[in-house]
């Protein structure tokens, strides 16, 4: 989304669409996965019980969604908590870091590597041809 933002609004703003409808789409894929496993796991039931997989967080950004969609809160209780909300996120992208260990990488074999740098250097292509051709 931010990376989108680099090209221009009009780029911005599909990022945003796109990482959103991700993220709207997160729930059912997860519940659909967890029934699925849910009835692998026991025969007996639906696979119902199996809703205990879902993660947390999940419901809570649906639940946060929905109040944000109703817009109960005041403007500026939400702008706050987008504020906050874009700490965390750089917050978990440091812990994410931290916890990098190139060399227990290296231990996981050659595959993985060439794989990092095959998506790095295809996502900078791609970036790189946007650039190009937007300047």
């Amino acid at each position: 989304m931010i990376a989108g933002m680099l090209f221009g609004p009009e780029a911005g703003d599909v990022a945003t669409v796109v990482k959103l409808f991700r993220v709207a789409l997160l729930l059912p894929v997860v519940l659909v996965i967890s029934i699925f496993f849910g009835t692998q796991k026991s025969t007996n039931t639906l696979g119902w019980g199996s809703l205990r997989l879902i993660p947390t967080f999940l419901l809570g950004f649906v639940a946060l969604s929905i109040v944000a969609s109703m817009q109960i809160l005041p403007t500026s209780i939400t702008h706050s908590i987008g504020g906050v909300s874009r700490w965390m996120l750089v917050i978990a992208i440091a812990a994410a870091g931290l916890k990098t260990n190139f060399q227990e990488l290296a231990q996981l074999g050659w595959q993985p590597v060439v794989m990092l740098l095959v998506e790095t250097l295809f996502i900078a292509a791609i970036g790189l041809f946007f650039v190009l051709n937007i300047i």
